[in-house]
């Protein structure tokens, strides 16, 4: 049985063993990925990474698995995005430090409640009455991490998700007995929701669920309003588009092509794109049925491609050609190729793949 509270005794992860070669390489193969993202010129970042990858080597070949503990907090995380982006599910160290450098997050707020004791026991995955799954990070994290929780629904009699607004009324119609509340401080819940047996963030239910890359079902759960849809029908066929998100932009014209499109962008505007006559930003009803409708949704990645592919609608995602806001991370979630967590969803390293 899975145990938060202590992962290595639980998923025999131990320390205490040397690394075979192949696992030094993939360690390495991590971190090389980490230190090409790094801040610094060319050739600081080429010197950096020769010193890192010699040293963290020699060190590792002594000391065995026994001495990543001396990888700093943000080399942890690096390391474990670095694994799931290149499909290794096997070994989430480094996991509970996700958010750790987010300036939108309070220093490491998933580490923070990955160790520290709380009113509440953490759910180790027992069959139990009641558990709250706390929303970690943005909208469309929030969507990804809801696909895992029907693994949850088999063993708890009630699972309270707690996540944005904005997603209530979708995810209570599409997993059904799913309770959603709104995200707030991690104070004591039990006077509103009375017993509660024990909490887990979001995010930790892929240590528990997602081991494998055959763990991942691939399939739409999200359901669309059927009273919406039926508003969308004028924008039937169409191809959306969304060109900017925090990772990054495109030139909203290269993703456009000659498709007939219609935009998907809710915080920027294009003179050659149509915008619906929904608000994209806060009518995620409204976007799911128009996503609905449409042929195919060619974005960046952002919550467009979390939403779109959680319907099952063709959506290819590129990326970005222009530097956001989140730089310098491993984007873990899209590796080129077809992604396994969606039933229809691809990720192109830039518009010169995608298909005519």
């Amino acid at each position: 049985m899975f145990d938060l509270a202590a992962p290595e005794t639980s998923l025999g992860f131990s320390y205490n063993r040397a690394l075979k070669e192949w696992e030094i390489t993939r360690i390495l193969e991590g971190l090389a990925i980490g230190a090409d993202e790094s801040i610094g010129t060319p050739f600081t970042r080429a010197r950096f990474k020769k010193k890192l990858l010699r040293d963290v080597g020699k060190w590792l070949r002594e000391h065995g698995k026994d001495g990543l503990r001396f990888l700093k907090p943000e080399w942890r995380y690096t390391l474990c995005c670095a694994r799931l982006r290149m499909g290794d599910f096997s070994d989430y160290f480094g996991w509970e430090y996700r958010g750790w450098n987010n300036p939108d997050d309070s220093a490491g707020w998933a580490a923070q409640l990955y160790w520290q004791e709380a009113w509440l026991p953490k759910w180790n995955g027992q069959n139990c009455e009641r558990i709250v799954v706390l929303g970690e990070q943005g909208l469309g994290d929030s969507v990804f991490f809801a696909s895992i929780i029907p693994e949850a629904m088999v063993r708890v009699r009630e699972v309270i998700y707690e996540c944005d607004p904005r997603l209530h009324t979708v995810l209570e119609r599409s997993l059904r007995g799913l309770k959603c509340r709104p995200e707030r401080d991690f104070e004591d819940r039990r006077a509103d929701y009375g017993k509660i047996d024990g909490y887990i963030p979001a995010g930790e239910l892929m240590r528990m669920f997602r081991r494998r890359p055959e763990d991942f079902p691939g399939k739409a759960f999200l359901r669309q309003n059927q009273v919406r849809l039926r508003e969308m029908e004028k924008y039937r066929g169409k191809v959306g588009v969304s060109w900017k998100g925090r990772q990054g932009s495109i030139d909203p014209l290269k993703l456009k092509r000659d498709c007939d499109a219609i935009s998907l962008q809710y915080n920027e505007t294009s003179e050659f794109i149509k915008a619906p006559h929904i608000d994209l930003k806060d009518d995620i009803e409204g976007v799911l049925a128009l996503c609905s409708v449409l042929e195919r949704v060619v974005t960046v990645p952002t919550t467009v491609h979390h939403l779109t592919g959680a319907l099952g609608v063709k959506t290819q995602i590129v990326l970005p050609e222009i530097d956001g806001e989140n730089v310098n991370q491993i984007k873990w979630d899209v590796p080129p190729g077809k992604l396994i967590w969606y039933p229809d969803a691809t990720v192109y390293e830039n518009t010169r793949q995608l298909p005519q």
